[in-house]
């Protein structure tokens, strides 16, 4: 079984929130498999304000300029995502933490023109002081079963006018670059 590391590097505008993302750390030295931009949209119902509050999240993502490097053939090409999930948060810093549990459901497009399926379980936590935000995960079935997924965010201020709001930030959009690592 391989285990692989995700890590996402980017600077991106997440709920009024610049985010930079990291990789996480391994044990042994990582080999790129796969590299690709993901561009998206999530919502958040209801929004997300200055309360902690529960809330239900579904978004989705067109998955592009693919580059797999696993020799596998046929190889990922580009593919969308959709995702769900439920969390407890409110915007930063206006509270200790928060977290979400999500599933990911990605369909891949390869290079013969056929299509593969990945499922990922995530668990999200945020902390606001420092304004971390740490994913972790597992690829739970089809391509890449068993692989694990780890992500750190550091995020910046949230817009407070948005959070100060009844409604508070109900979507966010913003593009990726994720790359998948396997671990030897």
């Amino acid at each position: 079984m391989r285990r692989t590391v995700a890590s996402v590097t980017a600077f991106v505008t997440f709920l009024g929130v610049s985010l930079a993302v990291s990789a996480g750390t391994a044990t042994a030295d990582p080999v790129l498999d796969l590299r690709c931009e993901v561009s998206g949209d999530v919502e958040f119902n209801p929004g997300v304000n200055i309360f902690p509050r529960k809330f239900d999240i579904t978004g989705s993502a067109i998955v592009t300029n693919c580059v797999d490097l696993t020799m596998a053939n046929p190889h990922v090409l580009s593919g969308t995502l959709t995702l769900a999930g439920t969390g407890n948060a409110a915007c930063a810093p206006t509270t200790l933490g928060g977290s979400a549990d999500v599933t990911v459901n990605i369909t891949w497009l390869l290079s013969d023109g056929s299509t593969d399926t990945s499922t990922v379980a995530l668990h999200v936590q945020a902390t606001a002081i420092p304004p971390t935000v740490v994913v972790q995960g597992v690829v739970t079935a089809d391509r890449f079963a068993g692989d694990t997924a780890l992500a750190s965010l550091l995020a910046g201020q949230a817009n407070l006018l948005d959070c100060l709001t009844d409604e508070g930030v109900t979507q966010a959009s913003g593009t990726v670059t994720a790359l998948l690592y396997s671990i030897p």
